[in-house]
């Protein structure tokens, strides 16, 4: 995402080509300093601007009953997550997934 940042704010100076050539090969902190520059703070900017989203599924257990057969029973219940918050990835981050 700080590529796109990069990649955005140089298309307003230049053309796509040279835009895209002016950022190839930068490391992160160039572009960080690129765009300090140009008055762009990354570390005001929100954490999903920056590093993305992630979309995932989160699953848990739950307990419940089963009337016709008079037990209890655990189910898995999963719904979509959007993780606005993400970690700089890592194996670990990778590991809690």
């Amino acid at each position: 995402c700080i590529n796109g940042y990069g990649i955005w704010v140089l298309k307003k100076e230049y053309d796509n080509e040279e835009a895209n050539e002016k950022i190839k090969g930068l490391k992160s902190s160039e572009i960080h300093d690129m765009l300090f520059e140009r008055g762009i703070n990354l570390n005001d900017v929100e954490t999903w601007k920056k590093r993305g989203i992630g979309v995932y599924k989160k699953s848990w257990e739950i307990e419940g009953f089963n009337p016709k057969k008079q037990e209890k029973t655990v189910s898995t219940r999963s719904e979509v997550f959007v993780d606005y918050e993400l970690d700089i990835f890592s194996p670990e981050f990778f590991e809690k997934l």
